[in-house]
């Protein structure tokens, strides 16, 4: 791509640069205590003569409460808001970049005329009021709509649960760092419901993506609309 310096590239690559560093950095302060957990039982035990079976009986005894929020139940959190900050962070340079249309373009199609919202508005408002051919056939955007639907969940829902007949199962099944598990039968409706857990790779993978759509994006818009 030849180098426009857009204004919008420069702020995605600014805004995502600063979240990739953060998901790593947030990734290793998670592993470094784990491990910090590990290490202590090794070396209060130094000396004991304790089996590894003693040893894990001292470990939950003293560390295990502390070492699972570290390992299962602070992830869980972190990854959330990260992601959610993350697709908020992507949503927002769309809405940047249509105003920035808005105010150029004489046109009679307004942003806050359409009744979509969110990614899709962005999207309908650069491909008829801009006339941006929008790169919605990438197998990004195809990635970043599973992302809609499961921003929106821990947005609008909160829980971890979802029915396997449900658009958000479908999402996670086909989205890389989402751990789909088996949980429950509901008594009720007889649906099969789901619990879900982000990893590690989940908000590195998602900078990745968006990163990407965005990159591609930019390289749509023509030069002179956007110094």
């Amino acid at each position: 791509m030849e180098d426009k310096f857009s204004w919008f590239w420069l702020s995605t690559e600014l805004k995502f640069n600063d979240l990739e560093k953060y998901a790593v950095s947030v990734e290793e302060f998670l592993q470094s205590k784990s491990k910090e957990f590990e290490d202590l039982v090794e070396k209060e035990t130094l000396g004991l003569n304790y089996t590894q079976q003693e040893k894990l009986e001292y470990f939950d005894h003293k560390y295990a409460d502390d070492y699972l929020n570290y390992k299962n139940s602070f992830p869980n959190i972190l990854r959330r808001s990260l992601f959610l900050h993350i697709y908020s962070t992507f949503e927002q340079l769309l809405m940047s970049l249509c105003l920035e249309y808005e105010d150029k373009l004489s046109n009679k199609i307004k942003l806050d005329d359409l009744r979509h919202k969110g990614i899709k508005k962005a999207q309908v408002f650069l491909k008829r009021a801009a006339c941006i051919p929008f790169p919605d056939d990438v197998p990004e955007w195809t990635k970043i709509k599973n992302y809609n639907e499961i921003r929106n969940h821990f947005a609008h829902d909160g829980r971890r649960v979802c029915s396997e007949n449900s658009s958000l199962y479908k999402a996670i099944i086909n989205t890389e760092g989402v751990i789909s598990k088996l949980m429950i039968k509901d008594p009720v409706s007889n649906e099969i419901l789901h619990d879900f857990e982000l990893t590690e790779e989940f908000c590195i993978n998602a900078i990745e993506t968006i990163k990407n759509f965005l990159f591609l994006l930019d390289a749509k818009i023509p030069i002179e609309h956007v110094r």
